[in-house]
Parts: structure tokens; C-alpha cells; sequence
């Protein structure tokens, strides 16, 4: 489970096991998990962007905004996944 630090920057990883944390700022390297057999491997480091939220029955701008995780690939700033915690790799 993780949680987003608009404040500070940055993406708090609490390991429900073991309750270990793990800050990841912006800007900082994400390790990513590939399927055995990947042959397009390729670093990612973490985004965090200003989204407009959509109403989910009404497809609809709300006028609000809020800020989302994303994995951005180095080198090509056009290419965003939203980041999805079990994706990756924690020390």
C-alpha cells in the first residue's frame, strides 16, 4: 500500500508484512519487474502529476484536481503508466 506526499514530493510504501518503509521521491528510480523473457527492458523513474478528476457515472471533468503516481521511462518524457505498487521492486 502506498500513499502520495504532494507536500514533500514523493510516494510512502508501507510492506504489510514485514511494516518496513520505503520513500521513493520524484525524480528517483523505480525498479521495475519485467516477465522472464522481456526483450524491451528499460529504467523508469517516478511522477507525480496534477490530474483532473473524472466522475466515474457521468464521464465528466469535476473541476477538481488530484495528484497521481506515475512511472515515466528515462529519457522520454511523453511516456507515463500510473504506477501500481506490486509492479516493482523494493529493497
Amino acid at each position: 500500500m502506498f500513499k502520495i506526499d504532494k507536500e514533500n514530493r514523493k510516494i510512502i510504501i508501507t510492506d504489510e508484512v514485514s511494516r518496513k518503509v520505503i520513500e521513493i521521491r520524484e525524480g528517483e528510480a523505480l525498479n521495475r519487474k519485467f516477465l522472464e523473457g522481456t526483450q524491451d527492458k528499460y529504467k523508469c523513474i517516478l511522477k507525480l502529476i496534477e490530474v483532473d478528476i473524472v466522475d466515474p457515472k457521468t464521464g465528466e471533468k469535476t473541476g477538481n484536481k488530484e495528484t497521481k503516481a506515475f512511472a515515466q521511462r528515462e529519457n522520454n518524457e511523453g511516456w507515463l503508466m500510473e504506477f501500481v505498487e506490486e509492479e516493482y521492486n523494493y529493497a
